[in-house]
C-alpha cells in the first residue's frame, strides 16, 4: 500500500499541467499569431505543460462569465477564473505591442487556483530586423525564460 500511495505521488509530481494559452486585448494581431503559436510549440516540446488550444473558448468564457468589456483591462485573477472553467492547469498569457519600432513579447503563467503568476519573459525584436524567423526566435526566447531553461 505504501509503494502505491509513493507510486501516485511520483506520477502527479511528474503530470503534465494543462496549459491554455491567451492572446490579450490590444495585442498586434499580426504578430501575436506567430508569438503565440511558437510558445505553444516550446511549451508543449518541453513536457512540462500539454498545451491546450482554447483561445477562442477563453475570450468566450472572458466574456460570459466576467462581463468583459472589449478595450477594458483584464487581470490575473479573471484570466485566471476564465482559465479555471475550461479545466486547465494554467494559463499562459501572451501580448505582443509595437512599441519604438520594434516588436516586444511579453508573456506570463498564471496558476488558475491562485491566480499567482509562476513566470514571466520577455523579448524584442527591432522591426528592421523582423521577419517570421525573428519572431519565432524571439518568443521561443519568452518560452525558456517561462519555464526558466534561461
Amino acid at each position: 500500500m505504501i509503494l502505491l500511495t509513493g507510486m501516485m505521488g511520483v506520477t502527479a509530481l511528474f503530470a503534465q499541467q494543462k496549459a491554455a494559452v491567451y492572446v490579450t486585448e490590444g495585442s498586434s494581431a499580426e504578430y501575436a499569431e506567430v508569438a503565440a503559436a511558437a510558445i505553444l510549440r516550446e511549451l508543449n516540446f518541453d513536457g512540462t505543460y500539454t498545451a491546450v488550444e482554447r483561445t477562442d473558448d477563453f475570450v468566450r468564457v472572458l466574456f460570459k462569465e466576467m462581463g468583459y468589456q472589449r478595450g477594458g483591462a483584464v487581470d490575473d485573477s479573471q484570466i485566471a477564473r476564465a482559465g479555471n472553467h475550461l479545466g486547465v492547469d494554467v494559463v499562459v498569457a501572451v501580448q505582443v505591442t509595437t512599441p519604438l519600432n520594434s516588436v516586444y513579447i511579453n508573456a506570463r503563467i498564471i496558476n488558475v487556483e491562485s491566480s499567482k503568476v509562476i513566470s514571466t519573459g520577455t523579448a524584442s525584436v527591432k522591426t528592421a530586423d523582423l521577419d517570421v524567423e525573428s519572431l519565432e526566435k524571439a518568443a521561443k526566447e519568452v518560452a525558456k525564460k517561462l519555464l526558466f531553461l534561461d
